[in-house]
């Protein structure tokens, strides 16, 4: 999820002549994670988004979040 945040954040083009991306982009850490609720269900249905935190000229950060529906309510659980 990270990376495709990051590759909508250049909106890299696809150089067509020679088929191959202008970008390439790397994942090196992950600086936390933190759950909300004792457990996901498996049963539920689950959200993924994020955005881009931070912004460097060589370096970004991504925040993502998790979501899993609980009767029609959504609730942060990562």
């Amino acid at each position: 999820m990270a990376v495709h945040i990051a590759y909508k954040h250049n909106s890299p083009q696809l150089i067509k002549s020679i088929n191959v991306h202008p970008l390439a982009i790397v994942t090196a850490a992950v600086d936390r994670i933190e759950v909300a609720v004792a457990h996901m269900h498996i049963d539920r249905d689950i959200r993924l988004s994020g955005f881009a935190s931070f912004v460097g000229k060589s370096s970004m950060e991504a925040t993502l979040k998790i979501n899993q529906d609980n009767n029609g309510t959504w609730e942060h659980v990562l």
